[in-house]
Order: C-alpha cells, then sequence, then structure tokens
C-alpha cells in the first residue's frame, strides 16, 4: 500500500528473480503523465543499479484515484526481446476529406523483435496517402529501424487503415398502380366492386436492409 509518498512496486528480470522497490509518489505522477507509447524507462534498484526497464502493470484506487503499486520487467540492453508498439494515423486523408469513403483504422499496435535500445515508443501511418477508394495502409509500409524485425513475417500483409465505399441502402420496388403492367413475377391482382381480392400485394413494412455497394 501507499505510505509517506511512496508507491511500493517490483522489477522482475527475464530470469524470474524480483526486487521490491519504492518510489516517490511524485516521480510516479511524474512517469505517467509523460510516459506515451511504449513505456520503457530507466529505473534505479537500491539507489545504485539502473536498469532499462518495460513498465507492465499498474494498480489504481479508482476510489482515491491514486496508483497503489507499479510493476516492471528490467531488460538486458544487449538481448532482443518482444514489445508491442503502438501505431499512430498521422496526417489526413484526401479521400475521406472529400467524403468519397470511410476511413477505417484496422490496426493499431503491432510486435516487434530487437534490442530495448532501439524500439521506438510509436510507429507512424501517414494517412495522407490515402486518397482514393480502395487505397490502404498495411503493416509492411511502416517505417520500422533496420535493427528490428516483425515477430511475425505475416503481419506485413496486415491492413493498418484503408478507404472503404460507403454503404447505400437498397430501394424498395415502387408499388404497381392501375393501368401498370405487374413487374415480372408479380401475379396480377383482380379487383371487383368490393376492393381488392386475394392475392392484394401488400406494402413491405420496415425499413430496407443495408448492404455493402458491389463494385
Amino acid at each position: 500500500m501507499v505510505s509517506e509518498g511512496h508507491v511500493p512496486g517490483v522489477v522482475y528480470d527475464q530470469t524470474g528473480s524480483v526486487t521490491s522497490i519504492k518510489i516517490p509518489a511524485n516521480e510516479v505522477e511524474r512517469l505517467l503523465l509523460t510516459l506515451e507509447g511504449t513505456p520503457l524507462v530507466d529505473i534505479l534498484v537500491d539507489g545504485k543499479d539502473k536498469h532499462i526497464a518495460l513498465l507492465k502493470e499498474v494498480q489504481k484506487d479508482k476510489r482515491l484515484n491514486r496508483v497503489n503499486h507499479l510493476s516492471f520487467m528490467a531488460l538486458d540492453p544487449q538481448k532482443e526481446a518482444v514489445f508491442e508498439v503502438d501505431i499512430e494515423p498521422i496526417g489526413e486523408s484526401p479521400a475521406a476529406r472529400n467524403n468519397l469513403g470511410v476511413l477505417l483504422i484496422t490496426r493499431n499496435s503491432v510486435e516487434l523483435r530487437g534490442l530495448p535500445g532501439d524500439i521506438p515508443s510509436k510507429l507512424y501511418a501517414d494517412i495522407s496517402v490515402l486518397e482514393d477508394v480502395g487505397d490502404l495502409i498495411s503493416v509492411g509500409d511502416l517505417s520500422i529501424p533496420e535493427t528490428l524485425e516483425f515477430l511475425n513475417e505475416n503481419t506485413r500483409e496486415f491492413a493498418v487503415a484503408s478507404i472503404q465505399p460507403f454503404q447505400k441502402a437498397e430501394e424498395e420496388p415502387a408499388p404497381v398502380t392501375e393501368g401498370e403492367e405487374p413487374a415480372e413475377g408479380e401475379e396480377p391482382v383482380e379487383e371487383t366492386d368490393e376492393g381488392i381480392l386475394e392475392g392484394e400485394a401488400s406494402p413491405k413494412e420496415g425499413p430496407a436492409e443495408a448492404k455493402p455497394d458491389e463494385k
């Protein structure tokens, strides 16, 4: 629990060793306000051992709106590891701006393998290249440092952002009026002095079904 202005935490390494730490509450607040993207930080254990570490978990007391506990994973700077890196769209799509289609963001992170010091805080997807319906940005289009690689090469084919056509509602058939020929496949309607007999076609109820526009 939080005591004397400090927040407790643990640092564990890739061998399973665990070390308990305490961090000044004001340092925790500053860290969480400034940290973005891949949460890599430098921490001191016992005031002397400096580690590059990945912030893995933040436990909060929602009622008191304060942090109760932090968990870090210490990393060997000379040993490759796998990191999940956020993808952030930047720019403006001309297709979306000109109302040609719908901009869909379908992926917001990707796993990269490499040395901790080479891992970027974020990857950026420039959506200004999306100019028409059907245009897309795939994971393989993202710029990553040459020292890094995707955890799974198949990930390169995954879409990050794309422009899709608008959906449009299916139009309902117009009703047949007196003197018009019935549409193909419809039975003729018989009329008497008492009105329309059996075989009367009643209008559809409810909204038209929406379906994707076929190219």
